[in-house]
């Protein structure tokens, strides 16, 4: 007996010959770059910050290094054609400049905040609004960037929002907090240049980690046609699988967690 493959089993096909705005990805690269350096003078200003802030935004920018394999599992384009501020290609997808610098500001700047709150001490429940804030910003910084067609998401999509599909916010937030969560319990061994080295291994580490934990059921969705019933579905069980990752960490970083009271996590 022979396996066929048929038309649901092929992957979903991008429009490669999307024409990129140039005008508009300049102005792009700039904005995000000015925010990026913004995130900087922040993190300079503080002794405290010093080190964690720039370690950060490399950290970040580095995690750009998953964009070419979320782009083809998760069905997102960046135009290629007209397309010169790019920094790498792979997988034949070609990553501009202004990703780069997003990936600095979103995983590098939020995820700085974040690890800087998780250090001074937060309860569960802060950790959860921690958790949410990144999404709303992705949300916000995805629509945005879609409505001057900076890139566009193919293939069966499950809960889009003005062409964007919500989803991908709970990869995107997950991917950043398992990275603050890490750094939080090396920071024993951090100190001074360390933090560098440090950040621009484990954020990358936490995007891969956090998008392909939740993100798993659009990966099979996504690329079939399937109905919109098990495609939405799939969606919401990204959703749900983001909500558990949360749950756990916040009784691992919270300083009200049961682990703390009980003295089974001690952490100085």
């Amino acid at each position: 007996m022979q396996l066929q493959i048929g038309a649901g089993d092929l992957l979903a096909q991008p429009p490669l010959d999307t024409i990129f705005n140039n005008y508009v990805g300049n102005i792009a690269a700039i904005y995000w770059a000015l925010n990026a350096l913004g995130f900087l003078v922040y993190g300079l200003y503080n002794r405290e910050r010093r080190w964690i802030v720039p370690a950060m935004l490399l950290g970040g920018a580095l995690t750009s290094i998953a964009e070419p394999f979320l782009d083809v599992v998760s069905g997102c384009l960046h135009p290629i054609v007209n397309q010169h501020l790019t920094v790498f290609r792979f997988m034949g997808r070609d990553i501009p400049l202004w990703v780069t610098e997003t990936y600095a500001l979103y995983y590098g700047g939020f995820g700085s905040l974040n690890l800087l709150a998780v250090m001074k001490g937060i309860s569960r429940r802060a950790v959860a609004i921690w958790f949410l804030a990144p999404v709303i910003g992705d949300v916000i910084i995805e629509t945005v960037n879609m409505h001057f067609k900076l890139y566009l998401y193919y293939g069966n999509q499950a809960m889009e929002l003005g062409g964007f599909p919500v989803y991908q916010a709970a990869g995107n937030s997950t991917g950043e907090l398992m990275g603050v969560m890490i750094l939080f319990f090396l920071r024993p061994y951090l100190h001074g240049w360390r933090w560098f080295p440090a950040a621009l291994i484990v954020m990358p580490l936490g995007g891969f980690m956090g998008w392909n934990a939740v993100g798993w059921p659009m990966y099979y969705a996504l690329p079939t046609d399937a109905s919109q019933l098990v495609v939405q579905s799939c969606g919401v069980l990204t959703w749900a699988l983001a909500l558990i990752v949360l749950f756990f960490v916040a009784q691992l970083l919270g300083k009200d967690s049961p682990l703390r009271e009980t003295g089974k996590l001690i952490l100085s």
